[in-house]
């Protein structure tokens, strides 16, 4: 039965049990005022024959009086309006008359008492007639008689009613205990009823709600929704009932079979598993729904996320390496520009030093000059300058010789330069202008060495001849000042030329300067993006790592 029904019927039964009581009261109320009534009839009766036995006796009396005290006599001479004729009218048709023994007591009264009322006119008669013995005698010997009889009658017709409004007190008295004890026993029967069905209807309503009650408070206050032996007992022996608390037992166990499913999905996850799936009750299933869903968008973010780790590791491994080449390849452009400044200052100390050393063969050319002029003045001076400018010319010879090896080896750095800034690329094109430079400098150098060699060489011959031919001395010096004219405008010109290629060079050093130091910050920039390409990596592999801890559904 439903709760609706068990409350129903016991409040029916209760209901049922207070019409009984209702209706056994109402019956003997009923009864009791039935007997009430008829005792209260019975009981006017035996007043109204009281009544009458008081006015016998009252006329009984008055007629004493007249006959032996001579009053007159004021009772009824009449049957029909005396006391009992009076009563006998009053009670005619009442219910009483139809009981057969009061009819007999009636019956049996009527001849004497109209007999007495005869004989008492004739008792007046007698007085009124002056004789008083006569009416003594009558009243004596017979009335006196009679209206005992009478009297004696109407007692006995007194007591006929007094037993009937006994047995009618008896009655209702009767009626009234029986009507308490049905009552008390109605009572309490209704009471044990209503008892037992309030305890049976608590405890099938207490006892299983009492269990659901217990097990949520220990899952609100704990979170512990798993289900004991004990659960299980008192679930399968509840939800088996048909009504409201059987189906709401039955509910909830299914609502926390629910939630041990949502949690045992969440644990899988939790264990790193997204590969579960929750079944879905219905459309409506909102902790289903929302389960799915974040399994579904974890899984697309770890897919995401580990395709992009792949790719990050793939390009941070090409950026280090790339970076770790360009760091190698700095290095060694660097150690390649130190190489290259090293020669550029050895070739820049060796162009000073033949600067020098232009200028003095300019200044030697220029006292050869003098010396020339002086010639014709000082020919015995000759021999010896001759001889000076013999050792003066093998010197230049040496000079123009270390000339020559700077150009080739300026020619040779030239090139060198001109193909480092080849592999350079367009930040070695500025540095391949000045390389050009370098080498053609390093051509007109070697010419002119070639040249002022050839004219050495050719005064050297005009000295050793002019020994020989001290007759063409004059010829020969007039050579020799044109040479040496031409000699010293060479040794000029290779002066400036020097200095201009020391200048050149002094720039190409701080270039080179430069392009080293702008190198060596690009080794540490590379060599700092390898170390971050690396460190990026290592994160990369580290997160692959972490992503593969996971269970991921295939896509």
């Amino acid at each position: 039965m439903s709760i609706r029904a068990k409350l129903f019927s016991s409040f029916a039964a209760v209901v049922l049990i207070a019409i009984i009581l209702g209706l056994a009261g109402l019956v003997s109320s009923i009864l009791l005022n039935n007997n009430t009534t008829d005792v209260n009839e019975h009981r006017m009766e035996v007043n109204s024959i009281n009544t009458v036995l008081i006015g016998h006796y009252d006329w009984r009396q008055k007629l004493i009086e007249s006959v032996y005290m001579g009053k007159p006599f004021t009772g009824s001479l009449d049957p029909n309006t005396c006391a009992f004729g009076k009563w006998k009218a009053s009670e005619s048709g009442k219910s009483s008359m139809n009981d057969s023994n009061v009819m007999a007591f009636v019956h049996n009264i009527e001849g004497p008492h109209a007999d007495i009322h005869i004989k008492a006119r004739d008792v007046v008669a007698l007085l009124e007639a002056g004789d008083e013995q006569g009416a003594r005698a009558l009243f004596e010997n017979e009335i006196m008689l009679e209206t005992r009889d009478v009297i004696s009658m109407l007692l006995d017709l007194e007591e006929h009613y007094n037993h009937t409004l006994k047995t009618k007190v008896d009655q209702a008295k009767t009626i009234s205990d029986t009507t308490i004890t049905i009552i008390i026993i109605l009572t309490l029967i209704g009471a044990a009823i209503s008892i037992t069905l309030a305890v049976k209807l608590a405890f099938s309503i207490s006892t299983p709600l009492t269990a659901v009650t217990v097990f949520m408070k220990k899952a609100s206050s704990t979170g512990d929704i798993e289900l004991t032996p004990e659960d299980h007992e008192t679930i399968n022996r509840f939800s088996s009932l048909k009504d409201e608390i059987g189906q709401t037992i039955a509910a909830v166990a299914s609502f926390v079979k629910r939630v041990n499913e949502v949690a045992s999905s969440l644990e899988k996850i939790s264990n790193n598993d997204l590969t579960t799936e929750l079944p879905l009750l219905s459309d409506r299933d909102t902790m289903g729904l929302s389960l799915n869903k974040m399994i579904n968008t974890l899984n697309t973010m770890f897919i995401e996320i580990n395709s992009s780790t792949g790719q990050v590791t793939t390009g941070s491994n090409q950026i280090a390496e790339s970076a770790q080449s360009l760091a190698q390849g700095s290095t060694e452009q660097a150690a390649s520009i130190e190489q290259l400044s090293a020669s550029i200052s050895e070739i820049a100390r060796k162009t000073k030093d033949n600067a020098d050393l232009a200028e003095r063969a300019a200044d030697l050319a220029h006292t050869i000059k003098d010396t020339a002029e002086d010639g014709s003045r000082q020919m015995n001076e000759m021999i010896s300058a001759v001889k000076d400018i013999n050792q003066a010319s093998q010197s230049i010879n040496k000079v123009i010789k270390v000339i020559d090896e700077i150009a080739f080896q300026t020619n040779i750095l030239a090139l060198n330069a001109a193909v480092e800034a080849a592999r350079a690329g367009a930040a070695g094109k500025g540095f391949a202008v000045v390389a050009e430079e370098v080498r053609n400098l390093a051509a007109k150098s070697a010419e002119a060495a070639k040249d002022s060699g050839g004219l050495i060489q050719d005064s050297m011959d005009k000295a050793e001849l002019g020994s020989r031919i001290a007759a063409d001395t004059a010829s020969s010096l007039a050579k020799i000042v044109s040479g040496i004219n031409e000699s010293d405008l060479i040794a000029a010109d290779i002066a400036r030329s020097s200095q201009s290629q020391s200048e050149e060079i002094k720039q190409i050093t701080e270039g080179i300067d430069q392009v080293a130091q702008v190198i060596q910050q690009n080794s540490a920039v590379a060599e700092e993006n390898a170390a971050a390409s690396e460190q990026m990596s290592s994160q990369s592999i580290f997160l692959n790592d972490l992503i593969a801890q996971f269970k991921l559904k295939r896509v």
